[in-house]
């Protein structure tokens, strides 16, 4: 099984990615956010893998660190969440985030990832709650996660989409975004406008 690859990126496109190692081309799937922090075409990449085979599949799973691995290895051993699920759940919002949803049971939260239903959200809660209690505590928040995840960033997400920015940019944008108290998703757009256009 391959652990790691390291090479420079060949090309990118939506939750994937090629990696030129030593002249060969490895398809990879990589989570939205693998995708924003890794680079462009031609830069130096290091990607954690996760090798994903059965009878019919060979696909090779890519993460930018360890902690997203093992993230990826919990969920996928629950029932019914297969590799691109769980990639999926890893694309939509940060590790922190989708630890303490996991930890507190949030059933609003997980429906609100695309592909997962009521009882696929509750068999991760029951399954995954105890494993994210403790690191949650542990866990360091990345530098948007000042506080708790802050869901507004998700509508803005939206909303930046609707006006036809590719996935990854809208994220981009909102990620590291000052947040108050007093900001509306409506302000909160046009903050992440003026980070998209500098």
């Amino acid at each position: 099984m391959i652990g790691f690859l390291s090479g420079t990126i060949h090309s990118k496109e939506d939750m994937k990615a090629i990696i030129n190692v030593s002249g060969v081309g490895y398809d990879v799937l990589i989570s939205q956010t693998t995708l924003a922090a890794i680079g462009e075409a031609g830069d130096s990449v290091r990607l954690e893998i996760y090798t994903h085979v059965n009878e019919s599949t060979f696909q090779l799973f890519g993460f930018q660190n360890t902690k997203e691995k093992k993230f990826f290895q919990k969920l996928i051993s629950v029932s019914g969440v297969g590799p691109k699920l769980a990639l999926t759940m890893l694309s939509a919002m940060p590790l922190y985030a989708l630890a303490q949803a996991l930890a507190q049971g949030n059933l609003a939260t997980l429906t609100s990832i695309s592909g997962v239903g009521k009882k696929t959200a509750e068999r991760l809660v029951v399954e995954l709650k105890d494993k994210f209690k403790d690191e949650i505590i542990s866990m360091p928040l990345a530098a948007n996660d000042e506080t708790e995840y802050d869901f507004r960033l998700a509508d803005v997400t939206s909303a930046l989409m609707t006006l036809g920015y590719p996935e990854n940019y809208a994220k981009k944008a909102v990620n590291g975004l000052e947040i108050r108290d007093d900001d509306t998703v409506q302000s909160l757009i046009k903050k992440s406008l003026v980070r998209i256009q500098k």
